[in-house]
């Protein structure tokens, strides 16, 4: 079914061509196609309020790259749309409200150094890595990470940095665990 009154594509591409040529008029087309005037009506020009404009849509995708952490109230206020329209048209573009992933904040030149590191470490022998111990911590903090940003994004987007909640170290007592197999 296309549209909202149950009209199937292939009649909907025929009222089209057909109106917009002006051969026919509508209530002359609704015994050959076997529907009745108001479908037709609407399949040709949908009834109701017209949704935001192409501007605004586009102006909604600026807004959410530039700051994926803004809720939909703020987003609404700032482009002067409903909430509503916010969740529509957001869930339209594929974009989806998410809690952000939480990843040690790095500066360029620790990443450079982790990647040579990793570099190095991708080239090693076996026999190396069987005399290597893999240990694991995980620390229980007093403090714990409570609240949750939420962030619009698509698909592919979960670790772009503008899309994650930066952790730093020492907020308060914790306990350290440790533990090794090798």
């Amino acid at each position: 079914m296309y549209g909202h009154h149950n009209v199937s594509r292939k009649n909907y591409g025929l009222f089209c061509a057909i109106f917009t040529s002006r051969k026919w008029q509508i209530s002359n087309l609704t015994r050959p196609v076997q529907n009745s005037k108001f479908k037709i009506q609407n399949a040709i020009k949908p009834p109701g309020r017209p949704g935001p404009t192409e501007q605004t849509l586009r102006r909604l995708d600026r807004q959410i790259e530039k700051t994926p952490t803004t809720t939909g109230k703020e987003l609404a206020n700032h482009l002067d749309v409903s909430r509503n329209t916010i969740q529509k048209y957001t869930k339209m573009a594929e974009y989806n409200v998410r809690i952000a992933r939480k990843k040690p904040l790095l500066s360029k030149k620790n990443i450079n150094k982790r990647r040579k590191w990793a570099n190095k470490m991708a080239e090693m022998p076996l026999d190396y890595w069987k005399k290597v111990i893999f240990s694991d911590e995980s620390r229980f903090s007093q403090f714990s990470d409570a609240y949750r940003t939420f962030v619009y994004r698509k698909k592919n987007q979960a670790y772009q940095a503008k899309r994650l909640r930066a952790t730093v170290k020492h907020n308060g007592f914790s306990v350290m665990v440790w533990g090794a197999i090798w």
